[in-house]
């Protein structure tokens, strides 16, 4: 405290380390030594200078294509220190743009909005979606902070094999035909491949 009784700081206030309020006892003297004293309590008022931090872990999801559309692949969260011990207000959203996830404003929450096909379209190529997650603690003029997620399309088990050769060609050795009387109208012979134990029989030339 000056001569004239201003009050002034020593030091720099942050009041998320604790400096929420100080109790001093402030004295005046006169010129014939008497004197006097009063009580003062200097409160400490906290300002929005600390930007929210991410308190989810998880930076990689490895999710099964073909979800739901609306299924949750994810919870984002943070904190905000300015607020810390009461109800926080803050506002998330995804920078990246994208049409297979959206977010929950409010909550953080990541779910599924278009189809994720890994057998087709950019999927396909790069089964791998990086968003950017944003997160502010008032809709304007606030703090913020941003992070990076990275979601895994592992393909699934979902469509039918298929065959695209249609015609085959091979050689191998047959032991010697037997054939079988001509009672049914046509020729009928029996082969046996060897050392296979498989069989196969021709009529008229054909399996």
């Amino acid at each position: 405290m000056s001569a004239n009784g201003t009050l002034f700081s020593t030091t720099e206030f942050d009041f998320e380390a604790g400096h929420k309020s100080f109790h001093l006892v402030a004295g005046v003297r006169d010129s014939q030594g008497l004197e006097a004293s009063t009580r003062l309590q200097v409160n400490i008022v906290n300002v929005n200078d600390e930007i929210p931090r991410f308190t989810s872990p998880a930076r990689v999801y490895t999710i099964p294509e073909e979800l739901a559309s609306g299924t949750i692949v994810a919870n984002i969260t943070a904190e905000d220190p300015d607020d810390k011990g009461f109800t926080g207000f803050l506002l998330y959203g995804i920078t990246t743009p994208n049409r297979y996830f959206m977010i929950n404003q409010l909550t953080g929450t990541i779910q599924v909005a278009h189809r994720l096909d890994r057998d087709a379209g950019e999927l396909r190529q790069n089964p791998s979606i990086s968003l950017e997650v944003l997160v502010k603690d008032r809709p304007s003029g606030g703090q913020e902070n941003r992070v990076q997620i990275t979601f895994i399309v592992e393909d699934i088990n979902d469509n039918p094999a298929m065959c695209t050769k249609t015609t085959f060609r091979s050689s191998f050795q047959t032991s010697p035909p037997c054939s079988v009387p001509r009672e049914y109208g046509y020729d009928l012979y029996g082969y046996q491949l060897a050392p296979s134990p498989c069989s196969f029989w021709l009529a008229n030339g054909k399996l």
